[in-house]
């Protein structure tokens, strides 16, 4: 169901994609743009990565002297790692390699072992240098994964903008064809007339206009969707229009409880539109009220308390 989940999220944008590789040019150009924005080479693949943690390894010769200290000096703990060390010596490059060598310097959570399993004190005091050419090595291979992570995330980045943008140009011919919209398409042609035309002109058309905006369950108003309201609001605040009647815009919403973010909602947007209305409302001298909602309905003390703490 992976590949369905990751389609099904990626879709709702596809308006949002296909705009950014048209105005890329191509795929291929927006891939470069997120190669150089993780600070990966244009020449630098996966492989070289995977190749460098491996051939800057350290020696055996260096390794057996790592293990013959640990076993001399150590505790159990310093010989559990000294195990470890030799477990990785005869391995040839591989992910079974690596498995093993990285299980020497790193945690399961790919964090320095040195950290949570450090070299005992024991150890430091007769070879003070064990612990320096650990942390060295350590110091190597962290940006080493750190990079291939970056390879990893552009690889499938790039193989999800092709797949997606495929899907999409499908959805569209099928709907071209039945001669429908879906709710995304008719939030994205409001955007491109009200762009391509004055909504003075828009608003006549509805009726001669709109007189009272109301946006319920605002906490989940995407920035599209705030685009829109905006332009028309400008309307609001625009001066006398041919009719005498005094226009409303009227939003209520609660952050706390926005959960349309898989679709694009922006909860933060809520209050920064709330302050640019005020701004603008004031500006034309109009009234403005910020009426906050001090009592609910819906609850009890004890579980508004909770939520508040």
């Amino acid at each position: 169901s992976g590949f369905e989940d990751t389609l099904n999220h990626a879709l709702p944008h596809r308006h949002t994609l296909q705009k950014l590789i048209k105005n890329k040019g191509s795929i291929t150009a927006l891939t470069k743009e997120i190669r150089a924005a993780l600070d990966l080479s244009r020449d630098e693949t996966l492989a070289d990565v995977n190749t460098a943690l491996y051939e800057g390894r350290l020696s055996t010769p260096v390794l057996r002297d790592m293990i013959d200290a640990l076993r001399a000096h150590g505790s159990s703990r310093d010989l559990d790692l000294a195990n470890k060390l030799e477990h990785a010596l005869p391995i040839a490059q591989g992910e079974t390699w690596e498995e093993i060598y990285l299980d020497a310097f790193l945690n399961r959570d790919f964090e320095p072992r040195v950290e949570t399993y450090a070299i005992t004190k024991s150890v430091n005091n007769a070879r003070p240098d064990i612990r320096v050419q650990f942390v060295e090595e350590q110091n190597r291979i962290l940006p080493l994964l750190d990079r291939r992570k970056a390879h990893e995330a552009v690889e499938r980045t790039e193989a999800l903008l092709i797949v997606t943008h495929a899907v999409a140009r499908l959805y569209e011919a099928e709907k071209t064809q039945a001669g429908a919209l879906d709710f995304d398409d008719l939030i994205a042609r409001t955007r491109a007339l009200l762009e391509r035309t004055s909504a003075r002109w828009v608003l006549y058309k509805l009726d001669r206009g709109i007189d009272h905006l109301l946006v319920d369950e605002a906490q989940d108003t995407s920035p599209e969707q705030w685009d829109i309201l905006e332009t028309i609001a400008e309307e609001f605040t625009a001066g006398r229009g041919q009719r005498e009647i005094t226009r409303t815009f009227f939003a209520v919403g609660d952050e706390k409880q926005s959960i349309f973010s898989f679709q694009g909602a922006r909860p933060d947007l809520f209050d920064a539109m709330r302050k640019k209305i005020e701004r603008k409302t004031k500006a034309a001298a109009q009234k403005f009220e910020e009426i906050k909602l001090h009592r609910s309905f819906r609850s009890s003390p004890a579980i508004m308390e909770f939520v508040d703490l």
